[in-house]
């Protein structure tokens, strides 16, 4: 192979990593529209039960996944190094990143929808590259120089911008607590993001994804919705039967196979650029959930959203740089 030849084929890896990145945030964005239609059926728009729900809700959504992604492993003829796999020093740290993904990341996400709504929900969760930068640059070793940094702020300055639409009659301690929750939410996709990358030098990012979701429905629907349940003083059997028969659970189902193919690409767009950039083109989903909102539900767009879109995209072109200066896929430079 000549240099040339090379190096060509490390721009078009590069530029595949890039677009998996943007990706994972546009099909994320259609997973939150998608989950929003779930609240309009019984139990899930219950407030009386918002813990049960959120929790419920979110162990529903990844057992679909769960199911989706053991499947086409073993189609692929790759499910026996599962096992492996978790045998292995890094699929421990993909087994730690798992365990905060799913009990923080998409926990707190899930309970933050259900206590303060979309509109400040999905703008807190975009602080998550800041903190998987950090986490990146002491982990990872990722080179992070100053104009990387203001992409990173761009980004997220302008997905907080673009979303920041106060909802009506959310208010009091129920509010607030859903302002803590997606903060969380932000701690455990970062964190999760540092760790699985970590490893997945030596784990596919299929595994590593199959990993994920295997532990997030032994979290949710073993421990979880149980724990939930004795907490709230309601049986269990009293609701179950409730969500298994609603129309939401068919719904949830739907948003689990969507998301699953945004956190594919999220996955395969880490290992291949490295945390901070395909984080910071992943969090656009705040941008683009607007967007098809603006499409499907007629929303307006106004200017909020228009200046917001405009910070986004000049984050996004700071933080990938000149992908022809870039030889290493892991440095943000």
């Amino acid at each position: 192979m000549t240099a040339p030849d090379a190096a060509g084929k490390t721009l078009s890896f590069m530029w595949k990593g890039l677009l998996l990145a943007l990706l994972s945030g546009v099909i994320f964005s259609l997973d939150g529209i998608v989950i929003g239609q779930s609240t309009h059926y019984p139990p899930f728009d219950r407030k009386d039960i918002l813990l049960l729900v959120a929790l419920a809700s979110a162990g529903i959504h990844d057992i679909c996944a769960a199911c989706l992604i053991t499947l086409y492993n073993w189609r692929c003829g790759r499910l026996r190094e599962l096992g492996r796999s978790l045998a292995s020093r890094p699929g421990k740290s993909v087994l730690i990143g798992s365990i905060l993904g799913a009990m923080l990341g998409m926990g707190g996400y899930m309970t933050g929808l259900q206590l303060a709504g979309p509109a400040y929900t999905l703008p807190i969760t975009t602080l998550y590259p800041a903190v998987a930068a950090i986490c990146a640059l002491f982990v990872l070793k990722e080179n992070i120089p100053p104009r990387g940094w203001i992409g990173l702020i761009l980004c997220v300055s302008g997905a907080v911008l673009v979303g920041y639409v106060p909802p009506a009659g959310l208010t009091g301690a129920y509010f607030y607590w859903g302002i803590a929750f997606a903060g969380i939410a932000a701690l455990g996709w970062g964190t999760e993001g540092v760790c699985i990358t970590s490893a997945m030098d030596f784990v596919e990012p299929e595994i590593a994804l199959n990993m994920y979701y295997l532990t997030s429905v032994l979290f949710y629907l073993g421990l979880a919705v149980p724990c939930a349940s004795m907490f709230l003083e309601i049986e269990l059997t009293d609701v179950s039967g409730l969500f298994l028969r609603s129309g939401g659970t068919k719904i949830l189902a739907l948003a689990g196979a969507v998301c699953l193919c945004s956190y594919l690409c999220w996955y395969k767009s880490m290992n291949m650029i490295g945390v901070s950039r395909a984080m910071s083109l992943n969090i656009g989903y705040a941008l683009w959930g607007i967007l098809f909102s603006a499409l499907f539900a007629e929303v307006e767009l106004t200017g909020t959203l228009i200046v917001g879109s405009v910070i986004i995209f000049a984050g996004m072109c700071l933080v990938i740089g000149n992908p022809r200066k870039i030889l290493s896929l892991r440095r943000v430079e």
